[in-house]
């Protein structure tokens, strides 16, 4: 659920001509909202919760072992050998999850996902790329990445 800041403004107008909200001290009114239901800016909240704050270790056509972190915010970062190698946007829909790079001129890539139940850590799953490729990811420890800029 979205809340637009302009229909919180008209429930603090009509608040304010009824007489105030409930918890109100000294003219200040508090409105409670659970954080995961609120979007920032035109943001819409797009992360789906089987996949939010995951990681998944896999392996890149070449062979190369890449670790990848889907973020609840919808962003995320792909790592091998300590390197940056990959971020963007991640979203499911129509039962894939897709990633769409800000660093590759790739389309985005889309993993079926109509069969994902979460895993434990060290699971495996096996999916299909949008090419029909399998691809296996193993579910990994979740840690946030950080990088250095160049030249640091």
């Amino acid at each position: 659920m979205r809340i637009l800041i302009s229909g919180l403004a008209a429930l603090a107008l009509a608040a304010c001509s009824e007489g105030g909200l409930d918890g109100e001290e000294d003219g200040v009114a508090e409105i409670k909202v659970a954080e995961d239901n609120v979007a920032i800016g035109d943001e819409p909240i797009t992360s789906d919760p089987r996949f939010a704050d995951t990681a998944w270790e896999w392996k890149a056509n070449d062979g190369t072992p890449l670790y990848t972190v889907l973020y609840a915010s919808g962003i995320y970062h792909t790592a091998g050998s300590d390197v940056l190698r990959d971020e963007g946007r991640w979203t499911v829909r129509d039962d894939h999850l897709c990633f769409d790079s800000e660093m590759l001129k790739d389309e985005p890539g889309c993993f079926s996902a109509d069969a994902y139940r979460p895993l434990d850590l060290g699971q495996v799953w096996l999916t299909d790329n949008h090419e029909g490729e399998a691809v296996r990811f193993t579910r990994a420890e979740y840690r946030q990445l950080a990088f250095e800029a160049p030249g640091t």
